[in-house]
Protein backbone atom coordinates (compact mmCIF):
# COMPACT_ATOMS: atom_id res chain seq x y z
CA UNK A 1 0.00 0.00 0.00
CA UNK A 2 1.18 3.52 -0.79
CA UNK A 3 0.28 6.73 1.01
CA UNK A 4 -1.38 7.94 -2.17
CA UNK A 5 -3.80 5.00 -1.84
CA UNK A 6 -5.06 6.51 1.42
CA UNK A 7 -5.29 10.15 0.31
CA UNK A 8 -8.87 11.01 -0.66
CA UNK A 9 -10.27 7.68 0.54
CA UNK A 10 -13.64 7.74 2.32
CA UNK A 11 -13.47 6.90 6.03
CA UNK A 12 -16.45 4.97 7.40
CA UNK A 13 -17.18 3.44 10.80
CA UNK A 14 -18.45 -0.12 11.15
CA UNK A 15 -21.94 1.22 11.94
CA UNK A 16 -22.01 3.05 8.59
CA UNK A 17 -21.27 6.57 9.90
CA UNK A 18 -19.09 8.53 7.48
CA UNK A 19 -16.20 10.45 9.04
CA UNK A 20 -15.13 12.15 5.81
CA UNK A 21 -12.28 11.83 3.34
CA UNK A 22 -8.58 11.57 4.13
CA UNK A 23 -6.73 14.83 3.48
CA UNK A 24 -3.61 14.22 5.55
CA UNK A 25 -1.64 11.07 6.38
CA UNK A 26 0.66 11.48 9.37
CA UNK A 27 3.66 9.16 9.69
CA UNK A 28 6.45 8.51 12.14
CA UNK A 29 9.48 6.31 11.46
CA UNK A 30 7.95 5.00 8.24
CA UNK A 31 4.59 4.01 9.78
CA UNK A 32 1.19 5.65 9.50
CA UNK A 33 0.14 7.10 12.86
CA UNK A 34 -2.94 9.24 12.12
CA UNK A 35 -5.33 10.23 9.38
CA UNK A 36 -6.52 13.85 9.02
CA UNK A 37 -10.11 13.57 7.79
CA UNK A 38 -13.15 15.66 6.94
CA UNK A 39 -13.36 19.41 6.42
CA UNK A 40 -11.10 20.03 9.43
CA UNK A 41 -8.44 17.81 7.90
CA UNK A 42 -8.64 19.74 4.63
CA UNK A 43 -8.34 23.06 6.45
CA UNK A 44 -5.35 21.72 8.36
CA UNK A 45 -3.69 20.77 5.09
CA UNK A 46 -4.32 24.19 3.59
CA UNK A 47 -3.17 26.01 6.75
CA UNK A 48 0.31 24.57 6.55
CA UNK A 49 0.35 21.90 9.23
CA UNK A 50 -1.47 23.52 12.13
CA UNK A 51 -2.62 20.89 14.62
CA UNK A 52 -6.34 21.46 14.12
CA UNK A 53 -8.87 19.31 12.40
CA UNK A 54 -10.09 15.79 13.09
CA UNK A 55 -7.38 13.19 13.45
CA UNK A 56 -8.09 9.50 13.64
CA UNK A 57 -5.41 7.23 15.12
CA UNK A 58 -4.29 4.50 12.73
CA UNK A 59 -5.08 1.92 15.45
CA UNK A 60 -8.80 2.53 14.79
CA UNK A 61 -8.44 1.28 11.19
CA UNK A 62 -9.91 -2.19 10.79
CA UNK A 63 -9.62 -2.60 7.01
CA UNK A 64 -8.69 -0.72 3.84
CA UNK A 65 -10.91 -1.67 0.88
CA UNK A 66 -9.93 0.11 -2.29
CA UNK A 67 -10.91 3.77 -1.81
CA UNK A 68 -12.64 3.17 1.55
CA UNK A 69 -11.15 2.87 5.03
CA UNK A 70 -13.22 1.00 7.59
CA UNK A 71 -12.91 1.94 11.28
CA UNK A 72 -14.24 0.35 14.44
CA UNK A 73 -17.89 1.12 15.24
CA UNK A 74 -17.55 3.81 17.92
CA UNK A 75 -15.28 6.88 18.03
CA UNK A 76 -12.75 7.24 20.83
CA UNK A 77 -14.34 7.95 24.26
CA UNK A 78 -14.38 11.65 25.07
CA UNK A 79 -13.89 12.62 21.45
CA UNK A 80 -16.61 14.57 19.73
CA UNK A 81 -17.59 13.08 16.44
CA UNK A 82 -19.56 14.93 13.81
CA UNK A 83 -19.95 11.84 11.71
CA UNK A 84 -22.97 11.61 9.44
CA UNK A 85 -25.03 8.45 9.07
CA UNK A 86 -24.50 6.65 5.82
CA UNK A 87 -26.80 7.55 2.95
CA UNK A 88 -28.89 4.70 1.56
Amino acid sequence: MRLTDLHGARVRRGDGAIEGRVWEVHCSEGRVTELGVGPGGLLQRMAGGRRKGRRIPWQEVVEVRGREILLGTAPNPGRSSRARPAAD
